[in-house]
Protein backbone atom coordinates (compact mmCIF):
# COMPACT_ATOMS: atom_id res chain seq x y z
CA UNK A 1 0.00 0.00 0.00
CA UNK A 2 1.48 3.74 -0.48
CA UNK A 3 2.35 5.64 2.17
CA UNK A 4 1.87 9.64 2.89
CA UNK A 5 4.45 11.83 0.47
CA UNK A 6 5.39 13.61 3.70
CA UNK A 7 8.17 13.38 5.48
CA UNK A 8 8.54 11.00 8.59
CA UNK A 9 4.66 9.96 7.77
CA UNK A 10 4.10 6.50 7.29
CA UNK A 11 0.19 6.72 7.56
CA UNK A 12 -1.69 5.28 4.17
CA UNK A 13 -2.17 7.90 1.70
CA UNK A 14 -5.71 8.43 0.74
CA UNK A 15 -5.58 11.55 -2.09
CA UNK A 16 -3.28 13.55 -3.85
CA UNK A 17 -0.18 11.03 -2.48
CA UNK A 18 -1.07 12.17 1.19
CA UNK A 19 -2.88 10.50 4.23
CA UNK A 20 -6.36 12.10 5.90
CA UNK A 21 -4.98 14.21 8.08
CA UNK A 22 -2.18 15.72 6.04
CA UNK A 23 -4.85 16.04 2.91
CA UNK A 24 -7.38 17.84 5.94
CA UNK A 25 -4.00 20.27 7.13
CA UNK A 26 -3.49 21.20 3.50
CA UNK A 27 -6.28 22.19 2.21
CA UNK A 28 -7.52 24.20 5.01
CA UNK A 29 -4.27 26.29 4.66
CA UNK A 30 -4.99 26.12 0.75
CA UNK A 31 -2.32 24.17 0.10
CA UNK A 32 -4.17 21.58 -2.32
CA UNK A 33 -2.50 22.86 -5.66
CA UNK A 34 0.84 21.90 -4.00
CA UNK A 35 0.27 18.63 -4.20
CA UNK A 36 0.72 16.29 -6.80
CA UNK A 37 -2.33 15.51 -8.87
CA UNK A 38 -3.47 11.80 -8.52
CA UNK A 39 -2.38 9.16 -10.59
CA UNK A 40 -4.11 5.85 -11.99
CA UNK A 41 -2.16 3.04 -9.98
CA UNK A 42 -3.66 0.82 -12.82
CA UNK A 43 -3.54 1.29 -16.54
CA UNK A 44 -6.38 3.28 -18.20
CA UNK A 45 -7.15 0.70 -20.93
CA UNK A 46 -7.78 -3.16 -19.51
CA UNK A 47 -4.75 -5.51 -19.87
CA UNK A 48 -5.96 -8.26 -20.72
CA UNK A 49 -4.75 -9.35 -23.88
CA UNK A 50 -6.50 -7.76 -27.18
CA UNK A 51 -9.00 -6.15 -25.16
CA UNK A 52 -9.26 -2.50 -25.55
CA UNK A 53 -11.77 -1.39 -23.11
CA UNK A 54 -11.49 1.25 -20.03
CA UNK A 55 -10.00 -0.21 -17.04
CA UNK A 56 -12.29 0.38 -14.20
CA UNK A 57 -10.63 -1.64 -11.44
CA UNK A 58 -7.52 -3.88 -10.83
CA UNK A 59 -6.63 -3.22 -14.07
CA UNK A 60 -9.48 -4.70 -15.81
CA UNK A 61 -12.81 -3.34 -17.55
CA UNK A 62 -15.78 -3.97 -16.37
CA UNK A 63 -15.95 -7.62 -18.13
CA UNK A 64 -12.94 -8.78 -17.14
CA UNK A 65 -13.55 -7.40 -13.67
CA UNK A 66 -16.55 -9.40 -13.50
CA UNK A 67 -15.41 -12.34 -14.60
CA UNK A 68 -12.16 -12.23 -12.43
CA UNK A 69 -14.39 -11.68 -9.59
CA UNK A 70 -16.71 -14.54 -10.43
CA UNK A 71 -13.71 -17.42 -10.90
CA UNK A 72 -11.70 -15.93 -8.33
CA UNK A 73 -8.87 -15.06 -10.00
CA UNK A 74 -7.96 -13.60 -13.38
CA UNK A 75 -4.54 -14.73 -14.92
CA UNK A 76 -2.08 -12.55 -15.90
CA UNK A 77 -1.38 -11.39 -19.12
CA UNK A 78 1.65 -12.78 -20.23
CA UNK A 79 1.06 -16.71 -19.50
CA UNK A 80 0.67 -19.08 -22.46
CA UNK A 81 -1.78 -20.93 -23.01
CA UNK A 82 -0.88 -24.13 -21.18
CA UNK A 83 -0.10 -21.89 -18.41
CA UNK A 84 -3.57 -20.65 -17.77
CA UNK A 85 -4.59 -23.78 -18.32
CA UNK A 86 -2.96 -25.08 -14.64
CA UNK A 87 -3.11 -21.64 -13.81
CA UNK A 88 -7.06 -21.80 -13.87
CA UNK A 89 -7.27 -24.96 -12.52
CA UNK A 90 -9.70 -27.41 -11.38
CA UNK A 91 -11.64 -29.02 -8.97
CA UNK A 92 -11.64 -32.66 -8.16
CA UNK A 93 -15.16 -34.50 -7.35
CA UNK A 94 -15.68 -37.89 -5.80
CA UNK A 95 -16.91 -39.54 -9.16
CA UNK A 96 -13.19 -38.89 -10.96
CA UNK A 97 -14.45 -35.34 -13.12
CA UNK A 98 -12.18 -32.70 -12.93
CA UNK A 99 -14.49 -29.43 -12.93
CA UNK A 100 -13.35 -26.39 -14.67
CA UNK A 101 -12.23 -23.49 -11.72
CA UNK A 102 -12.44 -21.00 -15.02
CA UNK A 103 -15.15 -19.45 -16.77
CA UNK A 104 -18.00 -21.56 -17.84
CA UNK A 105 -19.63 -20.56 -21.45
CA UNK A 106 -23.59 -20.98 -22.31
CA UNK A 107 -23.48 -24.22 -22.45
CA UNK A 108 -21.12 -25.66 -19.25
CA UNK A 109 -17.91 -25.73 -21.43
CA UNK A 110 -14.46 -24.09 -19.31
CA UNK A 111 -13.21 -21.74 -21.50
CA UNK A 112 -10.33 -18.76 -21.19
CA UNK A 113 -8.98 -16.32 -23.20
CA UNK A 114 -5.34 -16.10 -25.52
CA UNK A 115 -4.24 -14.02 -27.46
CA UNK A 116 -7.87 -13.28 -28.52
CA UNK A 117 -8.78 -16.84 -28.84
CA UNK A 118 -11.21 -17.95 -27.00
CA UNK A 119 -9.93 -21.70 -25.67
CA UNK A 120 -11.98 -24.91 -24.61
CA UNK A 121 -10.38 -26.03 -21.66
CA UNK A 122 -11.41 -29.46 -22.39
CA UNK A 123 -9.59 -29.59 -25.68
CA UNK A 124 -6.19 -28.01 -23.74
CA UNK A 125 -6.58 -30.56 -21.46
CA UNK A 126 -6.64 -33.23 -24.24
CA UNK A 127 -3.89 -31.52 -25.85
CA UNK A 128 -1.42 -31.20 -23.30
CA UNK A 129 -2.23 -34.72 -21.42
CA UNK A 130 -2.80 -37.12 -24.60
CA UNK A 131 -1.77 -35.16 -27.75
CA UNK A 132 -2.70 -32.95 -30.74
CA UNK A 133 -6.14 -33.31 -31.88
CA UNK A 134 -6.68 -34.69 -35.61
CA UNK A 135 -8.40 -32.33 -37.68
CA UNK A 136 -11.83 -33.01 -38.14
CA UNK A 137 -12.19 -34.73 -34.97
CA UNK A 138 -13.89 -33.56 -31.65
CA UNK A 139 -13.19 -33.83 -27.92
CA UNK A 140 -15.93 -36.26 -26.54
CA UNK A 141 -16.93 -36.26 -22.55
CA UNK A 142 -17.26 -39.77 -21.70
CA UNK A 143 -18.43 -38.50 -18.18
CA UNK A 144 -21.29 -36.29 -19.90
CA UNK A 145 -20.24 -33.60 -17.45
CA UNK A 146 -19.32 -30.65 -19.81
CA UNK A 147 -17.24 -28.66 -17.24
CA UNK A 148 -14.84 -31.65 -16.83
CA UNK A 149 -10.89 -31.12 -17.81
CA UNK A 150 -9.72 -34.95 -16.38
CA UNK A 151 -8.13 -36.50 -19.91
CA UNK A 152 -9.36 -39.61 -18.75
CA UNK A 153 -12.65 -38.64 -19.24
CA UNK A 154 -12.12 -37.55 -22.63
CA UNK A 155 -11.54 -39.40 -26.27
CA UNK A 156 -11.71 -38.43 -29.50
CA UNK A 157 -14.89 -38.79 -32.24
CA UNK A 158 -16.66 -37.06 -35.41
CA UNK A 159 -19.67 -34.76 -35.13
CA UNK A 160 -22.11 -37.97 -36.59
CA UNK A 161 -20.68 -39.37 -32.79
CA UNK A 162 -21.12 -36.43 -30.80
CA UNK A 163 -24.80 -36.15 -31.93
CA UNK A 164 -25.26 -39.86 -31.44
CA UNK A 165 -24.13 -39.31 -28.15
CA UNK A 166 -26.35 -36.96 -27.27
CA UNK A 167 -29.43 -38.44 -28.17
CA UNK A 168 -28.91 -41.76 -26.53
CA UNK A 169 -27.91 -39.36 -23.24
CA UNK A 170 -31.47 -37.69 -23.89
CA UNK A 171 -29.52 -34.28 -23.82
CA UNK A 172 -31.11 -32.67 -27.52
CA UNK A 173 -34.05 -30.61 -27.02
CA UNK A 174 -36.59 -32.53 -28.07
CA UNK A 175 -40.36 -32.49 -27.05
CA UNK A 176 -41.04 -31.28 -23.39
CA UNK A 177 -37.27 -30.52 -23.33
CA UNK A 178 -37.45 -27.72 -26.08
CA UNK A 179 -38.19 -24.36 -25.18
CA UNK A 180 -40.46 -23.21 -27.58
CA UNK A 181 -43.03 -26.06 -27.27
CA UNK A 182 -46.16 -26.20 -24.45
CA UNK A 183 -47.31 -29.30 -25.07
CA UNK A 184 -46.62 -32.27 -23.23
CA UNK A 185 -46.24 -36.06 -23.78
CA UNK A 186 -49.38 -37.06 -22.26
CA UNK A 187 -51.21 -34.18 -24.60
CA UNK A 188 -49.61 -36.11 -27.26
CA UNK A 189 -50.80 -39.16 -27.03
CA UNK A 190 -54.36 -37.68 -26.19
CA UNK A 191 -54.12 -35.40 -29.94
CA UNK A 192 -53.13 -38.91 -31.09
CA UNK A 193 -56.10 -41.13 -29.74
CA UNK A 194 -58.60 -38.31 -30.54
CA UNK A 195 -56.81 -37.36 -33.72
CA UNK A 196 -58.88 -40.83 -35.25
CA UNK A 197 -62.27 -39.47 -34.66
CA UNK A 198 -61.68 -35.36 -34.02
CA UNK A 199 -61.07 -32.82 -36.60
CA UNK A 200 -57.62 -31.38 -36.38
CA UNK A 201 -59.17 -27.69 -36.21
CA UNK A 202 -61.04 -28.60 -33.25
CA UNK A 203 -57.78 -30.20 -31.84
CA UNK A 204 -55.74 -27.66 -32.90
CA UNK A 205 -58.28 -24.88 -31.24
CA UNK A 206 -58.16 -26.50 -28.02
CA UNK A 207 -54.25 -27.63 -27.96
CA UNK A 208 -53.80 -24.01 -29.55
CA UNK A 209 -51.43 -25.22 -31.71
CA UNK A 210 -51.64 -24.78 -35.78
CA UNK A 211 -53.75 -27.57 -37.84
CA UNK A 212 -50.65 -28.37 -39.30
CA UNK A 213 -48.44 -29.26 -35.73
CA UNK A 214 -51.82 -31.68 -35.34
CA UNK A 215 -51.38 -33.27 -38.56
CA UNK A 216 -47.83 -33.87 -38.20
CA UNK A 217 -48.14 -35.29 -34.21
CA UNK A 218 -50.81 -38.02 -35.83
CA UNK A 219 -48.70 -38.73 -38.78
CA UNK A 220 -45.39 -39.16 -36.53
CA UNK A 221 -43.47 -36.45 -38.44
CA UNK A 222 -42.89 -34.89 -35.12
CA UNK A 223 -42.44 -35.50 -31.38
CA UNK A 224 -41.26 -39.64 -32.60
CA UNK A 225 -40.07 -40.64 -29.09
CA UNK A 226 -43.37 -40.49 -27.37
CA UNK A 227 -44.99 -44.25 -28.21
Amino acid sequence: MNTCIKDGCDRPAKARGVCNMHYLRDRTAGRLDELPRYRPQYPRVCTEPDCDRPCIAKGFCTMHYSRSRRTGKAAPPYLSVEERYYYFGWTELESGCWEWAGALNANGYGTFRKGGKVNAAHRVSYTIHVGAIPEGLLVRHKCDNPPCVNPAHLELGTQAQNVEDMVMRRRNRVGERHHLTHLTEEDVREIRSRGVDERNVTLAREFRVCEASIRNIIKRETWKSVS
